[in-house]
């Protein structure tokens, strides 16, 4: 079992209910054990449990009422992005969910660069265009020079970033963190997203490309969704 990396035991523990929520092993609408049970079970205290209980509740994984305990929310219909990195980064323990969960961490991420296209049809601003372009020269550098695959993944999404920061979109900064961070943790994945690091290149110059032409980026959009589509159906 792989979990995100937990700073203290309160989310070591969290993070271990939520996969066993997220894989099933508590049903929707199931009560989890009582505060007691739980800390006898994890080694803990009752403080401890409580904490991490509240950041499952954070989560949107479980409901707590006074009185009543803890509540098994369902986790396609409540939880946030972070649900999807917990899936993938357990891909041994439920690989058709964490399969479909990729996929669709990957298309909602052609979605935001699709549309962050679009959203530039208007031009760019020279101060943030020139952010996008150092980002740029760097993940070139890497690819041309070999680099490791954990440090061509990190500098992809510092090229992401660049885009959705000149378009002011916090939204989807918050979806390629949660990517970023899948990637940081899984080395296979990076071996399989970056197996031709030459031909994500190409991608990036072709996004460059339509920067520097504002008045094509509807139709180089449209273009560009369905390449990455393509390019995506290969990894999962």
């Amino acid at each position: 079992m792989v979990l995100p990396r937990a700073n203290n035991l309160a989310e070591h523990i969290a993070d271990k209910l939520a996969l066993a929520i997220v894989t099933g092993q508590w049903p929707v609408g199931a009560r989890l054990p009582s505060l007691q049970t739980l800390a006898t079970e994890h080694a803990t205290t009752v403080p401890t449990v409580q904490r991490a209980l509240a950041a499952l509740e954070a989560r949107s994984l479980v409901s707590g009422r006074r009185g009543s305990g803890f509540t098994v929310l369902d986790p396609e219909d409540q939880a946030g992005p972070e649900v999807l990195a917990l899936l993938i980064l357990n891909a041994r323990t439920c690989p058709n969910r964490a399969t479909k969960a990729l996929a669709d961490l990957l298309e909602l991420r052609r979605w935001i660069a699709a549309g962050l296209l679009r959203k530039f049809q208007r031009g760019i601003p020279a101060p943030l265009f020139a952010r996008f372009e150092e980002a740029m020269e760097r993940f070139r550098t890497a690819v041309e020079t070999d680099a490791d695959t954990r440090t061509i993944a990190s500098l992809e999404h510092d090229l992401l970033r660049a885009l959705v920061r000149a378009a002011r979109q916090s939204a989807a900064l918050a979806v390629i963190n949660v990517l970023d961070s899948v990637m940081q943790q899984n080395a296979d994945l990076h071996e399989v997203f970056y197996a031709s690091p030459r031909s994500t290149l190409r991608l990036w110059e072709g996004i460059d490309t339509a920067l520097r032409e504002p008045e094509r980026l509807a139709d180089l959009a449209r273009g560009f969704e369905n390449l990455l589509e393509s390019f995506d159906a290969h990894l999962v």
